[in-house]
């Protein structure tokens, strides 16, 4: 019997791996004593070598991904002296694995492919099957074991929690290994699929982020699953993220999805670009208008959140087309918009295209463009900045409002985010503290004042607004707190103890104590102009936290109340 560690460094602590899992009911049958730990890449090599010294493992396993890669590296160079048999395993090692063997003799074992059948075979073996590269047997989906226990989900709270319902894809996305003539379409059981879910959500699952890269690749196998989670559950109780090809839907599609809780669904949909050209040399399925029509159609449900993305540094996308792609985007109003960036990953047909697309790319993972045939690298260094700031400002959702406002300024959005990186670049991405929340806000209202001076009193209303939706807080930060606001806030709330005086103002049906106006947040916008769009004219808006209720008045209905 082996005691078998197997390792896994996530991107960030709410991710989980769901490969090793796998693994390890692959063979749990066989007489081996089996241990998985999982780490984040934002974790110091030395925890991830104690943790092993801890352990005392016989076999040591990694699961090898672009986000962990140079991490894997050089633990696998502190594991050289141990002597402990390694096996790696997983997209990275996958299409290349003799540079990996050459690189340490470290590793005993390369495992290619999706690993399950390869590893339960030297697992089988005791671990004495000659060192070098094990190409995968694979076992058919549908039989490889289901990978959660009970006890795993009760330490994933608060994690996202990946499923599997299909394995490959039938498409050929040049950039992704998925189109590879190996990763054919594989489908787990439908009635199979449904007792997993089942177990998953009342085991307090929560989110569970279906890992499928074209989920509604097969149409009755999709509509399937996706009735019976909308009969089944409540967003109370889970949410379901799906990666949607969004070609693929159809009307009984929209009718079906039409009846979606709303919150149930999160769907992600890769558009990567609304240039034909580009679509079909990239040979992703689909034109823009038939896209577009769709993807709009989703959103305007309104129940379903949707993320969009966009992919720069594709064959024949120059700057402005890039541009176009992105304002086309911005303009479905999605949730999110995802501005990323070409990874030339080994293995893929877009790696074999390098020279005649002129792709420079980076050499070691995670492989990201630095410039080819269509874009400069200083081309695509001010994207990046873009797209580091759009998730700064823009998917978060913290400056929701201000962002809006903004956009609205300019002739069109991607001019807004553009125009932005000049002024952004000291701004980081990696902290969320509510003193960066402040740092942060007060690039916007330089931003604003410098482009939109006229508007500066009416951002920083805009501004306040964001601050008390996201934190449900009536005192602001020190930068948008002008000495205006406490005194007559404290009027009102005086006012308010009087019981007619509430009565005057609260909307039918509503009901409030005097205890909760001590939690309450009134807010008194100072420019009229945020009175007519967000209040409907009113002076005063008051939010109940406890309640979840935000309503507003005029405080003359306050001033008629006292006489």
């Amino acid at each position: 019997m082996k005691k078998i560690l197997l390792i896994a460094i996530n991107a960030r602590y709410s991710h989980s791996n769901l490969a090793l899992r796998y693994l390890r009911e692959t063979v749990s049958d066989l007489d081996h004593h089996v241990i998985l730990k999982e780490f984040s890449i934002n974790q110091k090599i030395a925890t991830i070598i104690d943790s092993i010294e801890e352990e005392s493992p016989d076999v040591i396993a990694l699961s090898v991904y672009i986000w962990n890669s140079d991490m894997v590296k050089d633990l696998i160079t502190l594991l050289e002296k141990k002597r402990i048999p390694l096996v790696c395993g997983g997209p990275e090692v996958s299409y290349n694995p003799e540079k990996w063997l050459a690189a340490s003799s470290a590793v005993t074992w390369i495992i290619t492919g999706p690993g399950e059948g390869a590893f339960r075979k030297l697992a089988a073996s005791d671990f004495t099957l000659p060192g070098g590269i094990l190409a995968d047997e694979s076992i058919p989906f549908n039989k490889v074991p289901f990978p959660y226990h009970k006890e795993d989900l009760a330490n994933l709270k608060n994690r996202y929690i990946y499923y599997e319902s299909s394995r490959g894809c039938p498409f050929r996305c040049s950039y992704c290994l998925s189109s590879r003539k190996d990763q054919k379409l594989q489908l787990r059981d439908t009635a199979q699929v449904k007792k997993e879910i089942a177990f998953l959500v009342k085991e307090g699952a929560g989110t569970i982020k279906f890992v499928d890269r074209s989920f509604n690749a097969d149409r009755i196998f999709s509509r399937e699953i996706w009735r019976y989670c909308i009969e089944t559950f409540s967003p109370e109780e889970a949410h379901f993220h799906f990666e949607v090809f969004p070609s693929l839907l159809e009307e009984e599609d929209f009718t079906l999805l039409s009846e979606t809780p709303d919150g149930l669904f999160q769907f992600e949909i890769g558009i990567q670009s609304i240039h034909d050209q580009t679509l079909k040399e990239i040979s992703r399925p689909g034109s823009w208008s038939d896209i577009e029509a769709k993807v709009q159609r989703i959103i305007a449900m309104g129940t379903i959140h949707v993320h969009v993305d966009l992919i720069a540094g594709l064959p024949f996308e120059d700057y402005h087309r890039v541009r176009a792609s992105f304002n086309a985007l911005a303009r479905l109003g999605a949730e999110h918009l995802q501005l990323g960036f070409l990874k030339v990953l080994p293995g893929t047909a877009m790696a074999a295209c390098s020279e005649p697309y002129g792709i420079e790319h980076e050499p070691a993972a995670p492989y990201g463009i630095l410039k080819n045939r269509w874009l400069t690298g200083d081309e695509i260094i001010r994207l990046k900045d873009m797209a580091r700031l759009l998730d700064i400002y823009g998917n978060s959702h913290k400056y929701k409002n201000t962002i809006n406002e903004l956009t609205a300024c300019f002739p069109e959005p991607f001019l807004l985010w553009e125009t932005l990186s000049d002024m952004g670049k000291e701004v980081k991405a990696d902290s969320t503290p509510e003193t960066s929340w402040e740092t942060r806000a007060a690039l916007l209202l330089s931003f604003a004042e410098k482009h939109f001076p006229q508007k500066k009193i009416f951002f920083k209303d805009t501004l306040r607004w964001d601050w008390i939706l996201l934190t449900k807080r009536h005192r602001f930060p020190s930068l948008l707190d002008d000495g205006t606001v406490s005194g007559p806030r404290k009027e009102i709330i005086f006012t308010l103890q009087n019981e007619n005086s509430r009565l005057a103002v609260t909307p039918p049906g509503i009901s409030w104590s005097t205890e909760e106006l001590r939690r309450a947040v009134i807010f008194l916008p100072a420019t009229k102009i945020f009175q007519d769009r967000y209040l409907g004219g009113d002076d005063v808006c008051l939010i109940l936290p406890s309640q979840n209720i935000t309503f507003s008045f005029k405080k003359s209905a306050l001033e008629n109340e006292e006489q």
